[in-house]
């Protein structure tokens, strides 16, 4: 599992700025004879962006973006980047090729959930059925995955309080502090009845967190019918799935994984995320998500990429591609690292121009 990071949507292009398309492989040197291009070795275009930006006038925008550039180690590692302006996109490569047993992809597309807006293909054929498109590749609300905005979503369990705290996050710039009275272990934070997550009979469905905190900590799933039963009937609550209890340090943020198939009955998915071990140092969690299928990563459902979940694997190597109507998701890196901004005035801030090159995964 990982942590997809997107450029905060604060952080706006100014109009001008401009993308142009480079293709794999062609690699431009002047030699004596002039300028030398090497063959193409994949069909799929590159975008490149080149991005001036606008000001920011708001200290908390700054903070967010100073914050974003330390997530992605000043644009060395890969993030997402939302296009500016909708439209229809064809050839949009979903993730690596196929391994012959992974049967979720993420969709680069910022997807309107309208089916007729979708059309899914492997290897160059249209998939006219055996697929299920979810409109975010998290089905939380971003309230529920991240503190930005407060932990309204989550109560607390068992003998402890929560709140927002922005002392550390693991992505963008606040976290959920869980505050334990030091009497008891297995607490931390459960789904509200109100906000359990609307899923399908039959699926499969992966929960995730990020925790920071010393202890044994895990990350449990519960599924529930229409009448607010959970299932399977007759079996307690507190027998959930569970992931193997992890040890987790104060220094860094350590991921929480488990997985289940929902019952056939299952409309509603209920997270919880503990410490078992009895202390009262407070710990963080950040970065929770409830994702359809087996895709292996984290988003922040406000800039998340559209999935497409195959009712089995498609072919290993196979290509997995779609053309949609929609904002444009690229996975990109920055080129170059230029200083973050200039300042102007006091909080007029202007981020530095930024070139992104598209980030293939193949």
């Amino acid at each position: 599992m990982s942590v997809e990071h997107s450029l905060p949507s604060t952080i706006l292009p100014l109009m001008g700025s401009s993308y142009g398309v480079l293709r794999p492989g062609q690699t431009v040197t002047q030699g004596d004879a002039g300028p030398i291009i090497s063959r193409d070795w994949f069909e799929y275009n590159i975008r490149k962006y080149k991005l001036d930006m606008s000001a920011i006038t708001i200290a908390s925008d700054v903070e967010k973006l100073e914050t974003f550039w330390n997530h992605v180690k000043c644009g060395g590692s890969a993030f997402w980047y939302k296009e500016v302006a909708s439209g229809t996109h064809r050839d949009l490569l979903c993730g690596p090729l196929a391994d012959g047993t992974q049967t979720t992809f993420p969709i680069p597309l910022f997807y309107s959930s309208n089916p007729a807006d979708l059309t899914i293909f492997d290897d160059g054929v249209v998939q006219a059925a055996g697929y299920t498109a979810y409109a975010k590749a998290n089905l939380l609300t971003d309230d529920g995955a991240s503190a930005e905005t407060g932990v309204s979503e989550w109560d607390l369990w068992n003998s402890c309080v929560i709140s927002q705290s922005t002392a550390v996050s693991a992505d963008g710039i606040a976290s959920i502090l869980v505050d334990p009275d030091g009497t008891a272990g297995s607490l931390g934070i459960i789904s509200k009845t109100a906000t359990r997550v609307t899923v399908s009979g039959s699926k499969k469905y992966t929960v995730v967190a990020s925790v920071r905190g010393t202890g044994d900590f895990g990350i449990g799933m519960l599924f529930y019918n229409a009448g607010g039963a959970s299932l399977p009937t007759g079996v307690p609550a507190d027998d959930r799935t569970w992931n193997v209890d992890v040890a987790c340090t104060a220094n860094g943020w350590t991921q929480l994984v488990a997985s289940d198939t929902s019952e056939a009955t299952a409309t509603k998915l209920e997270v919880l995320v503990r410490r078992l071990t009895t202390s009262a140092n407070n710990f963080y969690i950040d970065c929770i998500g409830v994702i359809p299928g087996d895709l292996s990563r984290w988003y922040l459902p406000g800039s998340a990429p559209a999935v497409v979940e195959f009712a089995s694997a498609p072919a290993a190597n196979s290509r997995i591609t779609a053309m949609g109507t929609g904002y444009r998701l690229t996975r990109v890196r920055a080129e170059s690292r230029e200083p973050m901004w200039t300042y102007n005035l006091p909080y007029h801030v202007r981020p530095s121009s930024m070139t992104l090159v598209e980030d293939i995964e193949i």
